[in-house]
């Protein structure tokens, strides 16, 4: 059972009977005695008399309810397609109601897009807000009100500095996420799963599933399907897709994505104005499932003239009537604000030389905005160059969108929570295809073709095996067969029903990988050292200049610096390499764990410890040495051991 994380190490707690004041001793911790009573009841029901909200359910009624009470800190951990950001918009408007200021924050710029169409007025990602108050140049207070989108995706770092500049102001925070789902790419995350599990009761579940529409094909039964995947039973959903004829089998992983091909083109002739996108794990596959749909569209006269625009990925061709998705955002908060920003798709209208319009995506009901720039690498001039083909993209760009149907293709390399969010964009009905190459890899040697000559050596290997253990048996027969005759004879026994079944297992097997690197289990416990003032400097010595944290704050960083920024899986790989490139005692690894157990018994505000001599070490990837709080983020290319390309 994972320990309580971090967050209770700087006492972050909730209001005490309602009184509004918190446990930070005699200061108010969400609003000061006397102030009027935020989400009040009369508030709520005039909330939810509103003609909008009429058919809330009962747990987003109970969510919204416990969200606009006294405590401090709420959360809604809610599954995908279970309605969040409905019940954040009457959130928001009880607050609003009140005189609340509500600010709308995210990790990534396309869901403040989205926030801000959904009425969202002040809205920020949370590096900006953070960079904001720390500099002064914005200001929070009790009444305050953050609501943040996708919590789930915010690193370790940038949680622990949220919660605490909120405790500090006084402000009510509001945290809607899904654990289960993808969390930061950049730096490492799940700290939004340790707080669920340990301060449940300021957690409200949201499971019913509304994002499946009831005339959609088997509604109750994919609606089954998306809490069984987030629940890790994906044979349990990959039965109820395959009931359905929602997965697609080939051989190899081209014939996989002429497939996705083939079926979104008799999807676009039957259903032209439904919205479809389809969804890769990595930006190899989907720039060739780019190409093959953009055949599709210039198939059906759908394009205009081809243009080479120098963008970043280099000299792409775009037509009018082409779908793009922006890979970046701008440089200029303004253009940024008006959509471009990444993530974000939409359609090519006009090309003029290097000037571009594109109208981006709305709601069914809502007119598309135009938006128009220029192509250059120049971004403070205002041009623009990061965007590509939007008929596909990665499943990390694609967390939080809805479409009318969906396309997946499996790449092989998927965890739980890309395999999950992936799976469960659509409105309506959802295509996976898969290849069996990358499914049966090594999978069982009786489930493939071509007798022994078709076996990969692990396969003969225990094909091997298994002869092995039979013939005793059957010693005749083995003489006279011998393990060529046994192989073809015992693939021939393994039929259709056994071959579909052992395909959908080893599917089901990839595709609930869990995501190690950011479970809520790995938060293990750790007590900040204590707190001891630094000797005395000389008279002569020059004074330091004053630290923008405080030295509580940097002692809670120090405390769990080493447990949470390091993945369990990152610690395995790196022991693994040391001790291939080291095999004496006191090699690298050993040096540094002494380096960072000395680092986590050291008084922070005491002189550091001399770093340990690294000239004389084997090489060390900077990915995997741990810094302080202070050291900016890593911009390696490299994929991180366990994460995705997004």
């Amino acid at each position: 059972m994972a320990a309580p994380c971090p967050a209770t190490a700087f006492r972050w707690g909730r209001s005490v009977s309602g009184s509004g004041w918190g446990e930070r001793g005699d200061r108010p911790f969400f609003r000061h005695p006397g102030d009027k009573p935020m989400g009040a009841k009369n508030t709520r029901v005039a909330i939810m008399e509103r003609g909008e909200f009429g058919p809330t359910r009962p747990e987003q009624y109970l969510a919204f309810r416990r969200a606009t009470g006294p405590e401090a800190l709420a959360m809604i951990a809610g599954q995908a397609g279970t309605g969040k950001s409905y019940t954040m918009a009457a959130i928001r408007q009880a607050y609003e109601a009140e005189g609340a200021r509500v600010i709308g924050l995210s990790f990534t710029n396309k869901v403040i897009q989205d926030m801000k169409r959904d009425g969202f007025g002040e809205v920020r990602t949370v590096t900006g807000a953070m960079q904001d108050v720390f500099r002064q140049r914005a200001r929070w207070d009790h009444r305050t009100v953050l609501m943040v989108d996708e919590a789930s995706m915010l690193s370790t770092r940038d949680m622990l500095g949220l919660l605490m500049a909120a405790n500090h102001a006084g402000a009510k925070l509001v945290l809607v996420g899904d654990d289960r789902q993808l969390a930061s790419a950049y730096l490492h995350g799940g700290l939004f799963g340790a707080l669920r599990e340990h301060h449940g009761d300021v957690v409200s579940e949201l499971s019913e599933i509304h994002r499946i529409r009831d005339h959609a094909p088997d509604a109750g039964g994919q609606r089954r399907a998306f809490n069984a995947m987030h629940e890790g039973r994906f044979r349990e959903a990959l039965d109820i897709f395959d009931r359905q004829g929602f997965i697609q089998w080939s051989d190899t992983q081209d014939e996989a994505r002429a497939a996705l091909a083939k079926q979104y083109a008799a999807n676009l002739t039957a259903q032209p104005q439904a919205r479809r996108f389809a969804f890769t794990h990595t930006n190899a596959d989907a720039k060739a499932v780019n190409q093959a749909l953009r055949e599709v569209h210039r198939a059906r006269g759908m394009l205009g003239p081809d243009h080479a625009l120098p963008v970043q990925g280099g000299s792409t061709v775009f037509a009018v009537g082409d779908r793009i998705q922006l890979t970046g955002s701008a440089y200029r908060k303004a253009d940024r604000q008006a959509g471009l920003a990444n993530g974000v798709v939409g359609t090519i209208r006009l090309i003029e030389g290097m000037n571009l319009t594109i109208a981006l995506d709305a709601r069914k009901e809502e007119p598309p905005r135009l938006l128009s720039f220029t192509v250059g690498e120049n971004q403070q001039a205002g041009e623009f160059n990061a965007f590509q083909h939007g008929y596909a993209g990665t499943v990390y760009k694609g967390q939080g969108a809805t479409v009318d149907i969906s396309y997946r293709l499996h790449g092989g390399s998927e965890g739980a929570a890309t395999s999950y969010v992936g799976a469960s964009r659509h409105a309506d009905t959802m295509h996976l295809f898969a290849s069996r190459e990358t499914v049966r890899g090594a999978g069982p040697w009786k489930g493939m073709q071509g007798g022994l000559d078709g076996l990969t050596e692990a396969q003969r290997q225990q094909a091997e095996k298994a002869f092995a253990r039979w013939a005793p048996a059957h010693p005749e027969i083995a003489e006279r067969r011998g393990l060529t005759g046994y192989v073809t004879f015992v693939q021939g026994q393994w039929t259709k029903d056994k071959a579909r079944d052992n395909d959908l297992n080893q599917l089901a097997r990839q595709m609930g990988r869990p995501d190690e690197c950011r479970a809520a289990i790995q938060f293990q416990p750790v007590e900040p050292p204590p707190a001891t003032s630094a000797p005395p400097a000389a008279p002569s010595a020059p004074s330091e200049p004053p630290s923008r944290y405080s030295p509580a704050f940097r002692r809670v960083v120090d405390a769990f610096d080493l447990m949470h920024r390091r993945t369990v899986r990152q610690a395995a790989a790196d022991m693994r390499a040391a001790a291939d490139e080291d095999k004496e005692s006191g090699g690298r690894w050993d040096r540094l764990r002494a380096f960072w157990r000395n680092r986590m018994e050291h008084a922070p505000d005491s002189p550091a410890p001399p770093r340990p001599d690294i000239g004389t070490q084997p090489g060390v990837d900077d990915n995997a040495r741990q810094t302080g709080y202070n050291a900016k983020p890593s911009h390696d290319p490299k994929p991180r051991p366990g994460g995705i390309d997004p």
